[in-house]
């Protein structure tokens, strides 16, 4: 057990990264509301295989991704180049990027 903030949990670098997907919901970047953060069904181009991989790592709204890296995108089982390349554009076209985007 350890401690993050004043709640007690397990020291786990993935309950950090589920608070850190919640935080990005809630408090999108650039102007971004919740209302207009895309989910993958509004997204031409993206196929079922890497919906599914985004929706089964824990990724249900594009906003979101801005906790995770471009290598956790891209590693994700179902996600091919075209899909990560949606993936960015539409990121760059909200005024998002993943979290080691410069």
């Amino acid at each position: 057990m350890g401690i993050i903030g004043n709640n007690p949990t397990v020291e786990s670098s993935t309950r950090v990264n589920i608070d850190l997907r919640s935080l990005a919901i809630a408090m999108p970047k650039a102007g971004v509301t919740v209302a207009e953060d895309d989910d993958w069904d509004d997204m031409p181009g993206l196929s079922a295989p890497a919906r599914r991989a985004l929706t089964d790592a824990g990724y249900m709204r594009l906003g979101q991704l801005v906790t995770a890296t471009q290598k956790e995108v891209r590693d994700l089982h179902g996600m091919g180049l075209k899909a990560f390349e949606v993936l960015r554009r539409r990121l760059v076209e909200r005024g998002l990027a993943f979290a080691d985007s410069a």
